[in-house]
């Protein structure tokens, strides 16, 4: 958001706009539904199309859309994406609250003119929802501080982000805004660090690796301990960012996890936010300028891969841990455009921005006239307060399927094929307070939102379809993944699950293998390789090894034995006609009578990317 759509196009080791990359998907999946009727295949395009209803039959899959055709499929992919899930804070339809900033044009038309805001959160969808409102209510003008003409990063382009020659954005008001104002709310009241480059990786993993994470997994009763994955994890860095071990040298070897993210917390705290928000933009500009990526945002940003595997070995105490360090983690691992950096800025300068440290004692409440209130400690042991007339919800994804009002999500659940994700614990001692810990059959296990997926071919794991193991597999992509994956937020994780998802396709022979010759037939530009190897490839093949050994398996076949329940018994499902879906959902269909596929939702479009890379003579295909 905040791009001009003039901007010349020259992205390489630079942040990609949001719309761009929004316009440059929908037009691969446009090209590859022609090559896909080149080689003989039918392909229906369903937009505006509601998915009301699955169930098994002897075909695969029965699909109820919301116009009431009954479309059955051997093959389904679910990638519905995110959903709003009301009731968090208000009930549905609560005057004045917004459960989400997405889609912007709600805000923009149901938010009056010049009006005070208040946003939960200060992160991503944060900075979003304060943009959106800054698009109703202002403009950002270029003022140069060397007298010369401003120049950006993008040649040709008469205005543009990051200025090479000195200069900044002046937040400018409209007409009838002089009461526009906007404050944010968050734990800690942190904006997440400014984005470098970030596109050429070019540092090569020498500890995070699976031929050290293997050993160590088998030698744990197929758990990667968190203080393990620290020691490795400090060891690249060090190699990496030989400061960083400078600034703990006196306790570096023994440092743990949670006091090095405490030293980083403290750090950014202490530091005013314009000038932290300024020398974030000030290092961004050089990395941008000199193609060099930031050090430590570049290590955490590039090792998504990682750590998206790794979670999964993570003990229940260990997953409780790091559920307490994602927040400040992501500072690091969600950096921001400096684009969007420098409108923040902006409004911090001319007072139109504040951000408030809740901590952990903030709350927001319903006002039972309309409205939002929201109070938090004070330094001086009092409470402080304040009513907003609008109030958004900028907090991020929901993850728990029964808060999705989905009909299609509901039947999911209803009919069993959603089971709650169990980690075990490994010793007598936890936490039963904590509200993800939860016990079956007598034991404890940590239960995070979400839904049991199996990460081997991201296909729902359920004794309706168990997983990878299942006749037809249910493949999914979507928030429900979130409870097993550390980056959910990340495209990557949406690339990475329709891979795996087509390559167990072609192991299952539904789809030929690819021809090695093969090339992009529309390759992101510029795109540089990745000198440090394929991370998801490896990944991908540690878990594949570790659940050959059978360690792994034992461990999950603990989580979904009996003490596994379907989700609709663990709490109340919602009920929502189809008809109030009919204009959220959509999919693409390839006819059944040629391959058996339904893709549901907007995101499928990644999975045809993945199965026009693996489509070979449809006469091949089962």
């Amino acid at each position: 958001m905040g791009i001009e759509e003039y901007e010349v196009p020259d992205w390489l080791h630079r942040p990609f706009p949001r719309f761009i990359v929004g316009e440059y998907i929908a037009d691969r999946f446009q090209l590859f539904a022609e090559e896909l009727k080149c080689k003989g295949f039918d392909v229906s395009t369903r937009t505006r199309s509601g998915a009301c209803q699955v169930e098994l039959c002897d075909e695969g899959y029965a699909v109820l859309l919301d116009n009431g055709d009954m479309v059955h499929t051997k093959e389904l992919f679910v990638a519905t994406g995110h959903f709003q899930s009301p009731g968090r804070f208000a009930p549905d339809g609560h005057p004045g609250f917004f459960d989400s900033p997405f889609p912007p044009q709600r805000l923009q038309n149901e938010i009056d003119l010049g009006v005070d805001v208040g946003i939960l959160g200060c992160s991503l969808s944060a900075i979003d929802a304060a943009l959106t409102l800054c698009a109703k209510n202002c403009h950002f003008e270029e003022v140069s501080t060397s007298g010369g003409p401003l120049q950006g990063f993008y040649q040709g382009s008469h205005t543009s982000f990051g200025y090479l020659n000195g200069g900044y954005l002046r937040f400018v008001p409209f007409d009838g805004t002089s009461s526009f104002n906007l404050t944010m709310y968050a734990r800690q009241g942190l904006l997440p660090q400014v984005m470098g480059v970030v596109v050429n990786k070019i540092f090569g993993y020498r500890y995070l690796t699976p031929a050290n994470f293997i050993p160590i997994i088998e030698s744990n009763d197929g758990f990667l301990p968190l203080d393990e994955f620290w020691k490795l994890l400090k060891q690249e860095l060090a190699e990496e960012i030989p400061a960083l071990r400078k600034r703990f040298w006196q306790t570096w070897e023994s440092v743990t996890l949670e006091d090095a993210v405490s030293d980083f917390v403290k750090w950014f705290t202490l530091t005013p936010i314009e000038q932290r928000l300024r020398s974030d933009i000030a290092a961004a500009r050089g990395s941008l300028q000199s193609g060099v990526p930031l050090p430590l945002q570049n290590v955490f940003y590039q090792s998504y891969a990682i750590f998206d595997e790794c979670l999964n070995y993570f003990s229940a105490e260990d997953r409780l841990r790091y559920a307490r360090l994602i927040t400040p983690l992501h500072v690091l691992i969600g950096p921001f455009p400096i684009q969007n950096a420098e409108k923040m800025l902006a409004l911090i300068e001319a007072g139109r921005l504040e951000i408030v440290a809740m901590g952990e004692d903030g709350a927001v409440t319903a006002d039972p006239a309309g409205g939002m209130r929201v109070d938090w400690p004070s330094v001086d042991g009092t409470r402080e307060g304040k009513w907003y007339a609008n109030f958004i919800d900028a907090t991020g994804q929901a993850a728990d399927p029964t808060l999705d009002p989905s009909p299609f999500t509901q039947s999911l659940i209803r009919n069993g094929f959603v089971e709650e994700v169990l980690v075990p614990f490994r010793g007598s001692t936890f936490d039963a307070s904590d509200s993800h810990v939860i016990a079956r059959a007598g034991k404890p296990f940590f239960c995070p939102p979400g839904g049991h997926i199996d990460l081997r071919n991201f296909s729902l794991w359920s004794k309706q379809a168990p997983g990878a193991d299942a006749a037809r597999p249910l493949y999914y992509m979507g928030p429900m993944s979130m409870g097993q994956v550390a980056s959910p937020q990340d495209l990557s994780v949406i690339t990475t699950a329709a891979e795996r998802g087509v390559q167990h396709l072609v192991s299952r022979g539904v789809l030929a293998k690819p021809n090695a010759n093969d090339e992009d037939p529309c390759p992101m530009w510029g795109w540089a390789p990745n000198t440090k190897g394929d991370l998801n490839r490896q990944m991908c093949g540690m878990s594949a090894q570790l659940h050959n050994t059978g360690i792994v398996r034992a461990k999950l076949a603990l989580a979904t034995s009996l003490m596994s329940v379907p989700v609709e018994h663990m709490s109340t499902t919602i009920d929502v006609s189809p008809e109030s879906q009919a204009e959220s959902k959509h999919d693409w269909r390839i006819d059944r009578n040629l391959l058996g596929w339904l893709m549901v939702g907007s995101v499928a479009v990644l999975v045809a990317q993945c199965f026009i890379a693996n489509t070979g003579n449809p006469q091949m295909l089962p």
